[in-house]
């Protein structure tokens, strides 16, 4: 189970006590596999170049799953929510898995019609004074936007890659590898929300995590873990319907 995957479970858990959830997972087709992976999976298919996806909506709001979670391009993230407030169907919560939901286009375009949407990434404006919150207001200066996700780990690994280089003292690719395998950085030298950055002999970082931030007004804001939260999770979501 990946990191994003089991802190969307653990949030949904645990705000659902005993009660078990009905979830829908909407994916590509080469994400397909996923749904093998899940017990009595109804499938429910669509082409990535479709313009009209009211008849999967309806099979959605026919199903009444308690979460979807998208992993979605931008196009269809948007064109999903513009259908589902076109048939108002609005389910108690929907999960963005990065992609769509973190590209800086979706919250101008459908922001006031999915309020409450949460989405997993690795990077949260945080509170002021915060390595984060620094790093944004630099960024914003020069770009007129935030940092998202992926915008946000690029910045992070060219950070790691200047200190690796920085201590290896060279700019010799076998000392700059050496350096780069003995990285221990701890969580208050970066700017998004891993418990560090340390490698393993494949090249990972052990220590990547993400936070979960719904959509509240005009951003996106930490609400998961609690620990590190910068605003209060809203269940259920409120779409359209304010």
């Amino acid at each position: 189970m990946t990191d994003a995957v089991r802190a969307a479970t653990d949030a949904v858990t645990q705000r659902l006590g005993k009660l078990k959830p009905r979830v829908a997972i909407v994916l590509g087709s080469g994400l397909g596999f996923l749904a093998d992976e899940v017990a009595d999976a109804i499938r429910i298919p669509y082409s990535a170049s479709t313009t009209d996806v009211s008849a999967q909506v309806l099979q959605l709001k026919e199903k009444n799953p308690d979460v979807v979670i998208f992993i979605s391009y931008t196009a269809d993230s948007i064109l999903y929510i513009k259908t589902m407030k076109n048939l108002d169907y609005l389910p108690p919560m929907i999960i963005g898995d990065d992609a769509g939901f973190s590209d800086p286009a979706f919250i101008p375009t459908v922001g006031d019609i999915a309020q409450g949407v949460m989405n997993r990434s690795a990077f949260d404006v945080g509170s002021p004074g915060s390595n984060s919150y620094k790093v944004n207001e630099l960024f914003k200066v020069k770009f007129g936007r935030d940092l998202d996700d992926t915008s946000a780990r690029w910045m992070q690994g060219f950070l790691v890659l200047v200190d690796a280089i920085n201590r290896a003292g060279s700019t010799e690719p076998a000392k700059i590898q050496t350096a780069l395998q003995e990285t221990d950085l701890k969580p208050d030298a970066l700017m998004i929300g891993y418990r560090g950055v340390k490698f393993d002999a494949t090249g990972q970082n052990t220590l990547s995590a993400t936070y979960l931030i719904q959509l509240q007004g005009k951003d996106y804001k930490s609400v998961w873990p609690v620990a590190r939260a910068t605003a209060k999770l809203e269940w259920p979501m409120k779409g359209w319907r304010k």
